[in-house]
């Protein structure tokens, strides 16, 4: 029996309760303006000393009648600007009145306050406003300007990437790589012929020539001998002569056979000896005079 009652008080007392306190009339005022303390708000969240900031308040009417009235602002305990007039409809929209402040350096409130109204507000637990406890400072000094950078004078280098990209070739993928085979002939290694080697040609060349010239060389050469013979017996002088005729026959052996294996040519060869019968003939000739004088 006293589960029974137990169930029944739980299941019906609240609606009992909620239907006394529904019929009980809450109080109300004829003129009520509230100022609540979230109500306050700057044009700047974050602001310094100096600072040019627009303080807004907000003003709600609860009443039910039209209201109007004052309300100042402070820092602190001194009082922002001048007060400002306010008027709201009775449970008309929330109403804004503003002041613009500069910021001073210190820690302080902003508060507003409604200072008189028309008609009487008859609630005046909500006519005060206060923000929260402010530290302002002064604005810190901006960075320094960097010096500007000189241009340097000497041209700089240009600066290549650590890794070069890759080119074409090298870029293919490795399938593409094994599509061409280029096939390479190997060659037999060939002997390395100097300028001055002589050909089979020339070789041959050059031995005609030898073959050709050895009579007319020869014939110089007794020309020669006689003419030299003729002057050491007329000079007495033999022995000199001998001499200086053995060392001309040298010169032209050797020029006879320089000559041809140098040039190939049967000219060259005709000329010198031209040349050499000339100098010893003129040089017999003066050596003669001489000695006769």
């Amino acid at each position: 029996m006293i589960y029974y009652l137990y169930m029944i008080l739980k299941s019906y007392v609240p609606l009992l309760l909620g239907a006394f306190f529904a019929l009980i009339p809450l109080p109300t005022f004829a003129a009520d303006i509230d100022a609540s303390a979230d109500s306050l708000s700057f044009s700047q969240s974050d602001f310094f000393a100096g600072d040019q900031i627009r303080v807004y308040g907000a003003l709600t009417n609860k009443g039910d009648k039209d209201i109007n009235g004052i309300v100042e602002f402070f820092q602190g305990v001194n009082q922002i600007g001048e007060p400002r007039p306010f008027s709201i409809k009775a449970f008309g929209p929330t109403a804004y009145v503003w002041v613009d402040w500069t910021a001073t350096e210190g820690t302080y409130n902003v508060s507003m306050k409604i200072m008189s109204t028309e008609p009487i507000d008859q609630n005046l637990s909500n006519n005060t406003a206060v923000s929260g406890l402010m530290t302002i400072t002064k604005r810190p000094p901006p960075p320094p300007t960097p010096a500007p950078t000189p241009a340097p004078s000497v041209v700089q280098p240009l600066m290549l990437p650590k890794e070069p990209s890759k080119t074409l070739s090298q870029a293919k993928p490795k399938i593409a790589e094994k599509e061409v085979v280029v096939k390479k002939e190997i060659l037999p290694p060939q002997e390395k012929t100097t300028p001055h080697q002589n050909t089979p040609a020339l070789a041959k060349a050059t031995a005609d020539t030898q073959k050709e010239l050895a009579p007319l060389a020869d014939e110089l050469k007794d020309i020669i001998k006689e003419s030299l013979e003729k002057e050491v017996a007329q000079t007495g002088e033999k022995q000199s002569l001998e001499t200086q005729n053995m060392n001309r026959e040298t010169q032209l052996e050797v020029a006879r056979e320089e000559i041809p294996q140098k040039n190939g040519g049967k000219k060259i060869l005709y000329l010198f000896g031209i040349l050499a019968a000339l100098s010893l003939a003129g040089g017999s000739y003066f050596l003669y005079l001489s000695r006769k004088e």
